[in-house]
């Protein structure tokens, strides 16, 4: 079976897109990972259970490890995914919005990350 040169090269191109994607899947669902491990598992400030921010952000979190979250500026699951991230960032002892950033709890997150790299 002889295979062209065009074909074989066409073929090399469409595998090296697929894997591609797979390992951006991949990277994707890893930083998903981070962020549930900082902001919802080990977060500064710890989070009540009935705070809504925190369970869209779950919601979001489970849904892209089942399937992939499509990127892109006008993307509804990419935006509430940031505004969650944001909003959960700044949270203060009062419940309040801060202008200073804390998203983890040192030490339980360093360990899970030190997990996530082994």
């Amino acid at each position: 079976m002889r295979v062209s040169e065009a074909m074989d090269l066409c073929v090399r191109r469409a595998l090296l897109r697929i894997s591609a994607g797979q390992e951006y899947d991949e990277w994707q669902k890893r930083t998903i990972k981070v962020l549930e491990a900082g902001l919802i598992l080990h977060p500064y400030i710890p989070l009540d259970k009935s705070n809504s921010v925190g369970q869209r952000l779950r919601q979001i979190i489970h849904g892209a490890l089942d399937r992939p979250i499509e990127t892109g500026k006008n993307n509804e699951p990419m935006q509430v995914l940031r505004s969650a991230v944001m909003t959960l960032t700044n949270w203060s002892y009062d419940g309040s919005l801060t202008d200073s950033c804390h998203w983890a709890d040192g030490i339980p997150l360093n360990l899970r990350l030190y997990e996530m790299l082994l």
